[in-house]
């Protein structure tokens, strides 16, 4: 009888030197009987699917194990860049934090802006009375000067001073 692995070198060496080993020692031991090739191509076929299937696994387990290393990889990446987008928009040059201190500062000088206005406005309504309006002049005159119109007299209100003899 034939060594049912001679014949297929494919055969063979797909399913590697146990396998053929394993079907050598099938033939020796059922050599009192006949053993159709058909039977031990069964057998074979059986046992090449079983190593194809169990290489199939493997290789789907190794290629399962690089996707999930490429996802994390991908992840780890995208997560990295994330971060830093989000630090930059909190504290960067043109971030939140920034954004918030300048509306901040717009604040205080529109308010500084319109308190200069009001001052700016009554300066500018005073120098129009001082240019035109008489009782104005009088006024500024007589308070801030201490000046006095002719022929009035001025009272100074207070205790007495001690005269000397």
């Amino acid at each position: 009888m034939q060594d049912p692995c001679a014949g297929n070198g494919y055969l063979a060496a797909r399913l590697g030197d146990r396998s053929a080993q394993s079907l050598r020692n099938q033939r020796k031991r059922s050599k009192g009987q006949m053993v159709s090739t058909h039977r031990l191509q069964s057998k074979s076929t059986t046992l090449a699917e079983g190593l194809s299937n169990k290489a199939l696994d493997v290789a789907r387990e190794k290629r399962r194990r690089h996707q999930t290393r490429t996802r994390k990889a991908v992840f780890g990446v995208v997560s990295l860049i994330t971060s830093i987008l989000i630090i930059n928009a909190l504290i960067g040059e043109q971030g939140v934090l920034s954004v918030m201190r300048a509306r901040a500062a717009r604040t205080t000088l529109e308010t500084v802006m319109n308190s200069l206005q009001k001052e700016n406005y009554e300066l500018r309504q005073l120098a129009d009375d001082l240019r035109t309006d008489r009782s104005t002049i009088e006024r500024i005159a007589r308070d801030d000067l201490g000046l006095i119109a002719p022929g009035e007299q001025v009272l100074i209100i207070g205790e007495p001073r001690d005269s000397e003899p």
